[in-house]
């Protein structure tokens, strides 16, 4: 069913991005979030959502081609190597946590 619905722009933006964020198209959120507010046929419980949400990011990686997958691993690696290098604490946390490790450092 088509329908018209007037929907306030802060509103709209976020089920947008959540959109995006899942791989998946606007109407499959707003879907979701009409069935949780007024039941339906397919009411799932909290965990259930949670879940899905959770699910959600590997769903989409499965769902990509394989240059899909590769140009996806090679921005979440550059994206790691930038992290690490600005968080090197992160990286090797027992290393940083060893008092001699600072002695030798000195």
């Amino acid at each position: 069913m088509r329908t018209t619905l007037d929907i306030p722009d802060k509103v709209f933006k976020k089920t947008k991005l959540k959109a995006v964020h899942e791989g998946v198209r606007l109407k499959a959120v707003v879907t979701r979030a009409l069935e949780r507010e007024v039941g339906g046929d397919r009411a799932r419980s909290a965990t259930e959502a949670a879940l899905e949400e959770a699910l959600a990011p590997q769903l989409r990686f499965l769902a990509m081609n394989r240059a899909q997958r590769t140009k996806a691993f090679l921005v979440e690696s550059k994206a790691m190597a930038r992290f690490y290098a600005e968080h090197p604490e992160e990286l090797l946390p027992d290393f940083f946590d060893d008092p001699e490790h600072e002695s030798k450092a000195r």
